[in-house]
């Protein structure tokens, strides 16, 4: 137990990576990437440095999701992002998004490393605990030995599902998405748009708002939204039913001004089987389906 305090009030960062699909696009690979770091212990870390690297990419824009008070700072230097904390208190965290491209195949996954005064970080899940006999008095007893692998096994399994957790659905950036899909099919004043704003973005509206432009803007530019809001839901799995019938019920607009009879029947059958009741009220009153 007192092996178990004294560890257990040390300096200790770990951080984590959710694995990435590139996508092979006309210019090369694109690709998102998001490593959350965070300090899991029970004292302050301070000094802390993340280094996230992306081999044979170029890192074309990155953005960091936390606490304006923490005073991060981060700079690209060739395919590496150099994150700066001065200090992190017990239990914050930071979030680090990138968006990367490059002409070789992109890693799943990026390489990161990250230290802070007297600790070196670890992955989250992956040995972040140590080892007993690194601290432990060579005369401890068995059982003492014992209790304190049952305990560190416990802790690991709990952190591990954790991290599962929190990685997924919460820490989606709609922006971030709609960013990509915009920039590889070569829309790039609207990924910009998407990247730079500041308030909260949801597929639902973007979806409606993107249907109208394409129909206003006519010939490629009609042509190229449709294909981001098909590649919007493609890429992201986790998609709401009733944001996806509204991609869909936009994609088959588009269609249906296009004058292609097959497809706008076939994404409005597909925004209807993703959420009839939607559907059902935007067509009682949208005129531009009657």
């Amino acid at each position: 137990m007192i092996i178990g305090k004294l560890q257990a009030h040390e300096p200790h960062i770990v951080y984590s990576s959710t694995e990435s699909l590139p996508f092979s696009g006309p210019n090369g690979d694109v690709s998102i990437y998001q490593v959350i770091l965070s300090n899991d212990g029970k004292k302050e870390v301070y000094d802390v440095a993340c280094a996230i690297r992306i081999p044979f990419a170029k890192i074309d824009q990155y953005k960091v999701t936390a606490n304006p008070l923490l005073n991060v700072s981060g700079a690209v230097s060739g395919d590496s992002l150099n994150i700066q904390v001065p200090n992190l208190n017990p239990s914050e965290s930071i979030q680090i998004s990138l968006l990367a491209s490059g002409s070789q195949n992109l890693p799943a996954r990026p390489q990161v490393t990250a230290r802070g005064r007297g600790t070196v970080g670890s992955e989250q899940g992956r040995g972040n605990e140590k080892s007993w006999f690194e601290t432990a008095p060579s005369v401890a007893l068995g059982a003492a030995t014992f209790a304190l692998i049952a305990s560190t096994l416990a802790l690991r399994l709990i952190r591990s599902k954790s991290s599962k957790r929190d990685l997924s659905g919460p820490t989606d950036d709609q922006r971030t998405n709609l960013a990509y899909v915009c920039r590889i099919y070569g829309l790039l004043d609207l990924a910009e748009e998407y990247s730079t704003r500041m308030h909260e973005t949801t597929y639902w509206a973007e979806a409606d708002r993107l249907g109208q432009i394409a129909i206003d803007a006519g010939g490629e530019k009609m042509q190229l939204i449709e294909s981001a809001l098909l590649a919007l839901i493609e890429y992201n799995q986790h998609i709401e039913q009733a944001s996806k019938a509204v991609v869909y019920y936009n994609i088959a607009l588009i269609n249906r001004v296009k004058k292609d009879d097959a497809a706008y029947k076939k994404y409005l059958q597909l925004a209807k089987d993703s959420s009839a009741e939607e559907i059902g009220r935007r067509l009682n009153l949208d005129q531009r389906f009657m």
